[in-house]
């Protein structure tokens, strides 16, 4: 907004990562930067880095939140239920992360 960006900013691969990307900031930017990219990433603290990431356009803007993705390389991420067990596309669950990317002897700790 306050025109802080070079004029080659709109061309370049951006990043969300950190905190949560709502669709009105993620609507603002692709409306400001039709040619970028604009990448979502999340994870836990627990798994040191993004666990998982996808590329945002407008059509993923106009839901309540924005998709978080695909898992990256060497992690598998599931969405289960309260009793552990995998839940079917869009019915919500909580994010479970496995794979090597993982803290391990974190529990009880």
């Amino acid at each position: 907004e306050e025109d802080l960006l070079g004029p080659r900013a709109g061309e370049a691969m951006w990043t969300s990562s950190g905190e949560a990307l709502s669709p009105a900031t993620a609507r603002r930017f692709l409306q400001a930067f039709p040619d970028a990219r604009l990448l979502n990433s999340y994870g836990f603290s627990e798994a040191s880095a993004d666990s998982v990431w996808t590329r945002i356009d407008l059509e993923d803007t106009r839901s309540g939140a924005v998709p978080i993705g695909r898992p990256v390389g060497n992690t598998r991420v599931y969405v289960l239920d309260s009793l552990l067990r995998v839940v079917p596309p869009g019915v919500v669950g909580e994010l479970y992360v496995a794979g090597v990317g993982l803290a391990r002897g974190y529990l009880g700790r």
